[in-house]
């Protein structure tokens, strides 16, 4: 009879442990029971899915340190430091910039989940769509994340989503051994 006692994901399929138990349950000469590993795969795979989820883990802190270093950066206002010009560049569109630039990696947090969302251009599009449509309501004088539509806002989700897909798809692999572009 076999029972799984435990599963960890592998690129979205399962290797099981399982529980082996003589006839009839436990050997009568000790109450001994086998366990052995199932694998469907190679073993060297069951060892690499560790791997993975360790690189899962390194992607998730990159991701998450991001995440807070740009709420870091809208609590203090940067912006206030900023002179003249600069500073009403900086509160007009930092925000159009940077939030897409922070969607983008949170997808490639979800990715491991939804399988749609691991194709970079798929994130991109998402990723620049949001918030366009949030400003065409504006437009339309419906508020979403915000009431004044400014047309050059599309522009600058546009430059934060593809800067995104530009340091997810070259840079970090080039920083990072755990990220795979």
């Amino acid at each position: 009879m076999a029972v799984v006692t435990g599963a960890f994901g592998y690129n979205g399929r399962y290797i099981a442990k399982a529980l082996i138990v003589g006839e009839g349950g436990a050997d009568a000469a000790g109450g001994r029971i086998r366990a052995r590993q199932y694998d469907r795969r190679a073993p060297e795979m069951a060892r690499d899915a560790m791997g993975v989820e360790m690189r899962w883990k390194k992607r998730q802190m990159v991701v998450v340190s991001m995440m807070l270093l740009i709420a870091a950066a809208h609590i203090i206002g940067i912006g206030n430091y900023l002179p003249g010009e600069l500073y009403k560049l900086y509160y007009s569109y930092f925000s159009d910039f940077i939030m897409p630039f922070g969607f983008y990696f949170l997808f490639c947090m979800a990715e491991q989940n939804i399988p749609v969302l691991r194709r970079w251009q798929v994130k991109l599009g998402v990723t620049f769509l949001m918030p366009a449509i949030a400003e065409t309501l504006q437009y339309f004088g419906i508020e979403a994340l915000g009431s004044t539509f400014d047309p050059l806002d599309y522009g600058m989700y546009a430059a934060g989503a593809a800067t995104a897909a530009i340091v997810e798809r070259l840079v970090f692999p080039r920083i990072f051994d755990f990220w795979d572009s």
